[in-house]
């Protein structure tokens, strides 16, 4: 609940990724989960709006998988 209200004071919605990078032509939404963990029902609805706006959302585990999302998407 702290958490939600936390959010809601600085006007992010439910479910909004955990970081949010911006750069040249592109914008990453980027969920951070540990092996074990799942979207909550709000994170896939605010995957699917930043989807259905053509921007890059993922979810990612380790520091590896982190590593290639951002050489993918802004080192091309």
């Amino acid at each position: 609940m702290r958490e939600l209200m936390t959010k809601k004071q600085t006007g992010l919605m439910a479910g909004a990724s955990d970081l949010i990078i911006v750069g040249p032509g592109v914008v990453l939404f980027l969920e951070c989960k540990d092996l074990n963990g799942k979207q909550s029902e709000g994170q896939k609805i605010f995957e699917e709006i930043v989807s259905e706006l053509r921007h890059v959302y993922r979810v990612f585990r380790s520091l590896d998988e982190f590593n290639s999302i951002i050489n993918e998407h802004l080192f091309v």
